[in-house]
């Protein structure tokens, strides 16, 4: 039985459910994104408190207004002699001079909800910027106080990862306060972690515990380390949970295209952008939803704010190659990709590496196939950039396709991979059937020869014979001499196998000539003066055919023979046409000896012999009626016959 992943199913029933179930929480509760302007949503359970909920929108807020941390470090001794840190430094210490006002609450059995947004009377010293910490001394003090927010040592990584405050850039110490960050809570510190990390197995962990703690972006950068595109789409979906952008993007264009084991679902697909842009206004899962809506305009406006990807779409549709300059500036795939396909040769390698190397870690691999299809006579190369293309989330087909031809093994995309497989296997079984089909036909074939050969043989011979004519032509004279002519035949006879007693059929044309007068006769038909003294002679085509039997060496065959004029080699020819039937025997010891008799019904023309003043003689033919007369031939024959 067929095994079906529901994970995805799941996933998104809840999702739908979710928001169904939810009708009563405000929307802004819902999604954790509010619509007025420097506006954050804080959230926390009710045993965590209104206070948690507050610092948790505060937190938000500050990151989306970029406000560093502008606070020194005090510190207070409790009544047990400890020293801790001021506690409503503990609580705001990342929100001093940072004035807000709480928009509205909400809470139901499980949780609590504040909105906020940013107020700027609302300041702790009004027209005043406090300046950065003193020194970076105060900020590591920060850091050091386990009682407070792993932040600071999220920021203090940050200055030592950018060279800040007079730092020189040092991804140890970076790593190291991002860790520490991380352990004390920061997730932040988790995800900058992660992306530091020279170690893949490490940067799992630190990805994963982020992910785990709620943080969307982290789980997205998680999904780009995993192998299984199933794992990969669970991460983009739990991002997507996790208020992530682009995973609601990426998550949308699974369900878009049917990836990952999932069936095709617009709907759900549409849900994701919307979400997707609700998270982030310019993103691509703005674009997305405006591409599936069709609405170029809006897109267009994308690409204003500089979306890459939305300027690669426009510049394409609008074959701008300014707007594809700008997206491939902007480090788009997509755009890398419509350049190269505008531009001349020598640039084109050079864009398409740029867009498989970013489309990797995107949504677009068509650049690392059509790499792949430059190399020509390289299946090494070949391989190598398929492979990219193929083994992903977001693989091309055709790329997979080309793999499996050149290596099987290399197609290791379990989804598109093992369907291909299936359709080359039907494809081998239809053309192996095909293959046995045509067999079967050209076995059947070469029976129906042979057995047709057993019964029949072909052959073809040549003879040339002595006919012996007396003719006969009561309109024209009264009686004649016999007359010797000459005849040539060629033909082809189909005959039986079997040499002691066979059947056969020859059909053959030929060309005889014979003399009907001679002078003497001639002069008969009051015709004293003849200039040529060569007499009546005619040349006839004749076809016809033997049919008969072989016995041995011998044969005995009847012959139908028909001849028509085809010159007159004297004077005018009186015959019209001549058809004759007979017999004939003989010897066939590869060399053809043989006897014909043939009677031929015989129609002709009368007339007379005239002759000109000027000496010409002729015979002058009389067309208005023809003669009919019975005439017989023998003839005696030799030739040869394979």
């Amino acid at each position: 039985m067929k095994k079906i992943n529901i994970i995805p199913l799941v996933m998104g029933f809840c999702l739908c459910i979710n928001i169904a179930l939810s009708s009563d929480k405000p929307q802004w509760a819902q999604s954790g994104v509010c619509q007025e302007p420097d506006c954050a949503v804080g959230e926390a359970s009710l045993k965590e408190g209104e206070m948690s909920a507050l610092a948790r929108a505060l937190k938000e807020l500050r990151l989306s207004l970029g406000v560093n941390i502008q606070a020194e470090y005090n510190e207070n001794t409790d009544n047990n002699g400890e020293t801790k840190a001021d506690s409503h430094l503990k609580l705001y210490t990342s929100m001093q001079n940072l004035g807000y006002k709480i928009l509205d609450k909400y809470q139901d059995n499980s949780r609590i909800y504040i909105k906020i947004q940013y107020d700027p009377n609302k300041k702790v010293i009004q027209n005043e910027v406090i300046p950065e910490f003193d020194t970076i001394k105060s900020l590591e003090k920060l850091c050091k106080d386990n009682q407070l927010d792993g932040y600071y040592c999220v920021s203090l990584g940050r200055k030592y990862q950018n060279g800040e405050n007079g730092l020189a850039k040092n991804i140890d110490f970076a790593l190291k306060y991002f860790d520490k960050g991380c352990k004390m809570g920061t997730l932040e510190g988790c995800l900058f972690a992660g992306k530091i990390s020279d170690s893949a197995r490490k940067s799992k962990e630190y990805f994963t515990k982020a992910c785990d703690g709620g943080l969307g972006s982290a789980c997205f950068e998680q999904s780009l380390l995993e192998d299984e595109i199933t794992d990969k789409r669970d991460l983009l979906i739990k991002g997507c949970s996790g208020k992530d952008a682009l995973s609601c993007a990426f998550a949308g264009e699974i369900y878009q295209k049917g990836l990952a084991h999932v069936q095709t679902n617009t709907s759900l697909a549409n849900t994701y952008y919307s979400k997707s842009c609700l998270l982030d206004k310019n993103g691509d899962g703005c674009v997305l939803l405006w591409q599936s809506q069709q609405d170029w305009q809006e897109i267009q406006k994308l690409c204003d704010t500089n979306n890459a990807k939305a300027c690669a779409i426009t510049g394409d549709e609008n074959n701008n190659i300014d707007l594809l300059e700008k997206s491939a500036m902007l480090d788009s795939a997509l755009g890398y990709y419509f350049l190269a396909r505008a531009k001349d040769s020598t640039q084109k390698m050079m864009l398409l590496e740029k867009s498989c190397a970013l489309g990797l870690n995107g949504d677009f691999t068509k650049g690392c196939e059509e790499l792949g299809d430059m190399y020509q006579t390289d299946d090494v190369q070949k391989v190598q950039y398929y492979s990219k293309a193929c083994n992903t989330l977001f693989y091309e087909e055709s790329a997979c396709e080309k793999l499996y031809e050149i290596d099987p093994s290399q197609c290791q995309n379990e989804e598109i991979c093992l369907k291909i497989k299936k359709q080359k296997e039907l494809q081998q079984a239809q053309a192996n059937e095909q293959a046995k089909r045509e067999q079967e036909e050209l076995r059947s074939y070469k029976v129906k020869t042979e057995s047709h050969s057993q019964l029949s043989k072909i052959g073809a011979f040549i003879e040339m014979g002595m006919p012996v004519l007396r003719p006969n032509l009561p309109q024209l004279m009264k009686e004649s001499s016999s007359k010797v002519g000459f005849n040539l035949k060629v033909g082809f006879e189909i005959r039986g196998k079997n040499p002691k007693f066979s059947p056969f059929v020859a059909p053959y044309m030929g060309y005889t000539r014979i003399t009907l007068m001679d002078d003497d006769e001639l002069e008969e038909l009051d015709a004293p003066y003849y200039y040529n003294g060569d007499g009546m002679n005619v040349g006839m085509f004749n076809v016809g055919s033997y049919i008969g039997v072989r016995m041995g060496t011998l044969r005995a065959y009847g012959i139908i023979d028909y001849l028509v004029p085809v010159s007159s080699l004297s004077i005018d020819n009186p015959i019209d046409n001549m058809l004759g039937y007979g017999f004939g025997v003989m010897l066939d010891i590869g060399l053809r000896i043989g006897f014909q008799y043939i009677s031929y019904d015989v129609s002709y023309y009368g007339g007379r012999v005239r002759r000109e003043w000027y000496g010409d003689g002729g015979f002058e033919l009389d067309r208005s009626q023809t003669y009919k007369s019975k005439n017989n031939a023998f003839m005696v024959f030799i030739g040869i016959g394979i």
